[in-house]
């Protein structure tokens, strides 16, 4: 790592392979609402974006990526599909340990989420503070430091070597959200674990939250987003009207949200509503909240997993037959 970085940089890599998701245009404005944080997107996806200054893309293809990872990490990998290089993400400060020479911080993300205003949260008092930022996919930063990039290879408190397995066999679920966390915390590395942001419970119709502190979501999935200039907030019901807090990301993870805005050109506003994007209202207040969260079944969700293939699929996967369901 080179002397240049500023205390607190920041690169974020996402590589992303075929065609970019529809709501793409969202993420490049909450990411040009974070003009300290560059992002890195490793696509082949040539379509013509408006790209903001700190987004960076390079066209690449999986072949040639499947042969770079394959370089650095010296193994045999298993590296099929996209959906595979979840299973190398933390490993990424040595594979793409050129990319991040002048960060002092590295990281990765998903395209199904809206961020907000990132150091809002991720003050310099937070960063000093904890060597890793976050523990799930949706997004992670690290330290750049090369102890820490090297710790995915360490072992669990229990003894597992679980990255080269990860790697050359395919069969660690969820190393990037559960096993590197594991075993960085076995090595003393320090967490920050701060519920700052939204992820939904997939089958639910409404926006009902995950990994609260309380261990549910308190207003029953009675709340609707906005997106502006790029804070991010939560609207939700009270006993006495409605309250809001800011949130750090929100994830769409397994969501239809349908693009309902009156131009996609200069985006600077918008709301969240189960589950659809559309133009942001003059207000947000309890009749608009009430009126936006009726409950129903999510058959967005449900009719695609009852399809005969799919459920063949699934009990193929549970019979350890395929490695994806």
């Amino acid at each position: 790592m080179t002397m240049t970085a500023s205390p607190h940089s920041i690169c974020i890599l996402v590589p992303y392979f075929g065609r970019l998701p529809a709501m793409f245009p969202l993420w490049l404005a909450s990411c040009r609402s974070n003009p300290d944080v560059t992002w890195r997107l490793l696509t082949d996806d040539r379509t013509a974006y408006d790209y903001p200054p700190n987004v960076i893309v390079e066209y690449t293809t999986l072949a040639d990526l499947r042969m770079h990872i394959a370089e650095r990490l010296r193994l045999p990998i298993l590296l099929e599909t996209g959906w595979d290089l979840c299973r190398f993400r933390p490993a990424y400060g040595v594979i793409f340990a050129e990319r991040f020479a002048s960060y002092r911080w590295w990281g990765y993300c998903d395209l199904d989420v809206v961020f907000g205003l990132l150091r809002t949260f991720l003050t310099d008092e937070v960063l000093d503070a904890h060597d890793k930022i976050l523990w799930l996919g949706h997004l992670s930063l690290y330290r750049n430091d090369p102890a820490i990039n090297n710790g995915y290879a360490g072992a669990t408190a229990d003894g597992e070597l679980l990255a080269e397995r990860a790697f050359t066999k395919g069969d660690v679920s969820c190393f990037d959200e559960d096993g590197i966390n594991r075993i960085l915390e076995h090595q003393g590395r320090r967490i920050y674990r701060a519920v700052d942001f939204a992820d939904f419970a997939h089958r639910s119709f409404l926006f009902r939250r995950l990994y609260l502190p309380s261990g549910s979501d308190p207003t029953g999935g009675r709340q609707v987003f906005t997106w502006e200039q790029g804070r991010l907030r939560s609207h939700f019901l009270t006993a006495d009207g409605t309250g809001t807090q800011d949130l750090l990301y929100i994830h769409f993870c397994r969501r239809s949200m349908p693009i309902h805005l009156a131009s996609m050109r200069d985006i600077s506003c918008f709301a969240m509503i189960p589950n659809q994007f559309v133009d942001c209202p003059r207000t947000i207040d309890r009749e608009y909240i009430l009126s936006n969260t009726r409950n129903r079944i999510y058959w967005a969700y449900w009719l695609p997993r009852l399809r005969p293939r799919r459920i063949y699929r699934k009990l193929l996967w549970k019979a350890g037959l395929v490695r994806e369901p």
